[in-house]
């Protein structure tokens, strides 16, 4: 039980180190000291006989994170883009993404991250159970080739306790159109001389 005390004082034989006084139904007895029961602080010296007293009265629990899987999924809009071979402007491309959360529990902070040589984007998002967090990427690619996509989406402050969802990976894939075939000049001149 938790005791207030707004008397505390050294006490033997009915004497207090400040003087005696007549014990009453509101004091008792401990370990040298009496203590009268009521509101106020403790000294130091009987807040610390109380500690050793009364340490098997608290009972130390370990509080375990709360245990949160995030997945994400990633996706183009086209399998490949295309460059026109008439023009040089760039084509742009766009990479959809979902973040999901997949346990139960408080809503808890996520953090998606986007990362690519076109550039590195970040979006901050609150899920709760069976939330999702959707949005898109966008680049303008003026330039064929290859590019490497990755996604991910972590729990801050918490761990996941199943990694191997939080990161989806994808190329975007540019191309450039070729020209048509024109007919040869040889071919023109062989038609020409038929006539």
């Amino acid at each position: 039980a938790a005791i207030a005390a707004s008397i505390a004082r050294p006490y033997e034989n009915g004497n207090w180190g400040y003087g005696h006084f007549t014990a009453s139904n509101n004091l008792f007895h401990l370990e040298g000291y009496a203590v009268e029961t009521g509101s106020g602080a403790y000294p130091p010296e009987v807040a610390d006989l109380l500690k050793q007293k009364w340490t098997n009265n608290i009972k130390q629990v370990e509080v375990k994170p709360q245990a949160v899987d995030i997945a994400v999924t990633a996706s183009t809009t086209m399998p490949k883009y295309v460059i026109p071979f008439y023009s040089d402007n760039p084509v742009q491309c766009t990479v959809n993404f979902v973040a999901t959360r997949k346990d139960s529990g408080d809503p808890v902070p996520v953090k998606v991250t986007v990362e690519s040589s076109l550039g590195n984007k970040t979006f901050d998002t609150t899920l709760k159970p069976g939330g999702t967090f959707r949005n898109s990427v966008s680049y303008f690619v003026n330039k064929a080739g290859t590019y490497r996509v990755k996604v991910q989406a972590w729990p801050v402050g918490f761990e996941d306790v199943n990694p191997k969802d939080n990161t989806a990976s994808l190329n975007i894939v540019v191309e450039k159109q070729k020209p048509p075939e024109v007919p040869r000049e040889s071919k023109i001149h062989s038609e020409l001389g038929g006539i």
